[in-house]
């Protein structure tokens, strides 16, 4: 979020990533949009993908139990028995 201001860590970052960073001229034309059209319009472009993206990275609903906190109760057979009483002798 600060890579592109003037402050020192954008200008760190910068300094950093020119090393990884290789010059590159790759364009596009069009995109598809969902219901199949050519879309050439700049601004278009940027919206479909940016809702693209927006539902890719969205958060998950997906919920996973912990086996231990999240499991049924166990219902053993012999839970009205009394424990008997252990004498250390």
């Amino acid at each position: 979020r600060h890579r592109n201001s003037s402050s020192s860590s954008s200008n760190s970052f910068w300094y950093r990533s020119k090393f990884f960073l290789k010059p590159s001229s790759s364009s596009l034309q069009a995109f598809l949009d969902s219901s199949g059209q050519i879309v050439k319009e700049s601004d278009l472009m940027g919206n479909i993908a940016a809702d693209y993206y927006e539902e890719f990275f969205k958060a998950s609903n997906i919920v996973r139990p912990h086996p231990y906190t999240d499991s049924p109760a166990i219902e053993y057979d012999n839970i009205n028995e009394v424990i008997p009483e252990v004498k250390l002798d």
